[in-house]
């Protein structure tokens, strides 16, 4: 869609003109004209890279094919990921071919899209004070050991894949906690991110390694961000200023922020002006 708004459309069979068509891959394409394969070097491509870096081992030499290579470029969900690559292959300058966009899904992609509610209920009356559907990682129990701290609040922590669960608690949930499955050091679980903030509940993070993504979250999402040892503390800090009603008229417009989504179509002509004649 993004291509699509730029002028280009979307094709299954390649030009044998390689400058009239441009490849979109990821890590497990099986591609038309491998990036590894010299006589591929110059042909125009995007390399979508759609994981954490460090564990996708495979991934490591694509950044530096496409550095070299003089029309290729990285599309990176994530800040970190560039910082490790460029420790990777610091002889060369990684950021000429990664552009950055701390996005990975946004609705109706979200596999929970289908549930959201077209009026959130207001904080106040949820009965859920704290919620986190997901993988319990030895790393995620501190969630339920900061809970039991305050036994006032009512929470919901724990592993379940009944998506109508995961909605109704979301639903009822005054703030949704994310803390990550294995490391603080590495890109924000946006998708997490981008599924809970529609339901209205307030965000508390833990703090990742992508700076401009917390910027952004920050601001426009209604996100709060704190180490991953003391997410529940933020979190009882927030709830107090929802019962004092500080959040009243703030999330209705992180709610509507959310649900506008991103204009896939207009973003590249917003960010850099009409296409050329011929890209």
């Amino acid at each position: 869609r993004m291509l699509r708004g730029y002028g280009m459309s979307q094709s299954t069979v390649p030009s044998t003109n390689p400058d009239d068509f441009l490849l979109v891959e990821y890590l497990l394409t099986n591609s038309a004209c491998p990036l590894s394969d010299g006589k591929c070097s110059g042909q125009p491509r995007i390399f979508i890279q759609t994981e954490q870096y460090t564990r996708a081992s495979n991934f490591k030499n694509h950044p530096r094919h496409c550095t070299l290579a003089p029309n290729c470029i990285v599309l990176d969900f994530s800040e970190m990921n560039l910082q490790w690559a460029r420790k990777d292959h610091g002889d060369i300058n990684m950021i000429d071919s990664f552009v950055l966009m701390p996005v990975m899904h946004q609705a109706p992609i979200s596999r929970l899209f289908e549930y959201e509610p077209k009026v959130p209920k207001p904080l106040k009356d949820r009965s859920v004070d704290m919620a986190f559907h997901g993988f319990m990682s030895n790393r995620r129990n501190v969630l339920r050991e900061g809970a039991a701290k305050y036994p006032n609040r009512t929470s919901v922590i724990g592993t379940t894949h009944d998506t109508r669960k995961i909605t109704d608690t979301y639903k009822e949930a005054k703030v949704c906690l994310l803390v990550h499955t294995y490391a603080s050091i590495s890109g924000g679980e946006y998708h997490r991110l981008s599924e809970i903030a529609p339901f209205g509940c307030v965000p508390v993070m833990e703090h990742f390694s992508d700076n401009f993504g917390i910027d952004v979250y920050e601001r426009c999402a209604g996100a709060r961000f704190a180490i991953w040892t003391s997410v529940v503390d933020t979190a009882e800090a927030v709830l107090k200023e929802i019962d004092s009603g500080l959040y009243s008229e703030t999330m209705p417009m992180i709610v509507d922020w959310w649900r506008a989504g991103i204009l896939w179509e207009d973003l590249l002509v917003s960010h850099f002006g009409s296409p050329p004649a011929r890209l």
